[in-house]
């Protein structure tokens, strides 16, 4: 949902998406009416977020039926909402609300996960748009590529679609003495990637072990061909051919981990240099099945939903499945700094944290398919 709101009583338009959500940004000064009120008026926009500075004042959302939960530790552990009535406005702190300061002068430098190219790239136009003095460099070379040039002063972000290994986090520390600074941006999941034509209901993460491992936990069987995950029709017994990232990619040590047990992916898997290029490829071959993540839905493609374990519910990656943790392969997104003990940041990357985590920079997050944060986790994490 893409919403834009217009006051009359200023000519003021912004508008911002978070979670689905329609927000309206309302200077404090200017006496806008709650949101349906008669000075404000809400339409589908498909155009970007208002390029002015947003002032201090007060954010007025329209609830959805079902409020979202709040995400606490991990997304596996989310605590719930009372459901609020679609009628409720509810008056939020404008905390959120990027603000730009002072006139900033830096380059930033980034290298990390090819899943957070787009984001990264969108994040850093914006916000050069606010600090005409801030200039990015983004290399998106796989999560395997970030933890070397953040240890040796090369970069200053490492976005990663995993967290750092234990080997990456011990090296960082041998050289300076203590961890990296890890912070949750965004939210995400691994789907499941079928041809469109593709019948296939559901499912389990014991079978996509089967499809995927050349040795499935428990002594399972391993299984090779449409027929037996129960598709009929012409593609009954055609061979599933399976697709997924190559291995220095963060999404293929997640996946190995989180369906896998960390065991070896049979030896006649493609892989591909890119998320895009895995879903192209299920696009393109109706016997296919590819894991990347949920960004990347096509017109060609379908995501399949997914169950933990046999007898359970199956949901598709939605952002209320993968916030609540329903959906088995949900996953953060993080982007690791170099914060020395009890010495704050260097402005300029502050301050581009400050932008990720705010109203604004978590409807482009959104926009770009991701799923944005909680009110309150942003408010925690920068």
């Amino acid at each position: 949902m893409k919403c834009k709101y217009e006051y009359a009583d200023k000519g003021v338009s912004t508008r911002a998406t978070v979670r689905g959500v329609c927000v309206a940004m309302c200077f404090a000064a200017s006496g806008c009416a709650q949101l349906g009120g008669p000075t404000s008026r809400a339409t589908p926009e498909g155009a970007g977020a208002s390029t002015g500075p947003v002032r201090a004042g007060t954010i007025e959302r329209r609830v959805a039926a079902t409020a979202l939960p709040l995400v606490g530790s991990s997304a596996s552990a989310a605590s719930t909402q009372a459901p609020q009535n679609s009628t409720d406005t509810l008056t939020q702190t404008a905390s959120l609300i990027y603000v730009p300061g002072s006139n900033l002068q830096a380059t930033l430098r980034s290298v990390g996960s090819s899943t957070l190219n787009n984001l990264m790239a969108d994040w850093a136009e914006r916000f050069e748009a606010l600090h005409p003095g801030v200039k990015f460099s983004l290399v998106g070379g796989g999560s395997s590529s970030a933890a070397a040039p953040l240890i040796n002063g090369s970069s200053e972000l490492a976005p990663m679609s995993r967290a750092f290994t234990g080997t990456e986090v011990a090296a960082f520390k041998a050289r300076h003495g203590y961890e990296p600074t890890r912070l949750t941006v965004a939210f995400d999941a691994i789907a499941i990637y079928v041809h469109k034509s593709n019948p296939l209901p559901q499912l389990t993460l014991a079978q996509l072990d089967r499809i995927y491992s050349d040795q499935p936990a428990a002594g399972a069987s391993l299984i090779r061909t449409w027929s037996e995950l129960g598709a009929g029709g012409e593609i009954a017994n055609t061979p599933i051919r399976t697709y997924g990232p190559q291995p220095q990619h963060g999404l293929h040590g997640v996946f190995r981990s989180m369906v896998m047990g960390n065991r070896g992916y049979r030896i006649d898997m493609s892989g591909e240099p890119v998320s895009s290029a895995i879903v192209q490829a299920a696009g393109a071959d109706e016997s296919a099945i590819a894991f990347a993540s949920q960004m990347f839905i096509s017109k060609r493609t379908r995501q399949v939903p997914l169950a933990a374990r046999a007898g359970e519910a199956a949901h598709p990656p939605t952002p209320q499945a993968i916030l609540s943790g329903q959906y088995p392969l949900s996953r953060r997104l993080y982007l690791y700094v170099h914060r020395v003990p009890n010495t704050p940041l260097p402005i300029p990357l502050a301050e581009f944290l400050r932008f990720v985590c705010s109203l604004q920079g978590q409807d482009i997050a959104a926009r770009d398919g991701a799923v944005a944060l909680t009110e309150a986790l942003a408010r925690e994490e920068c």
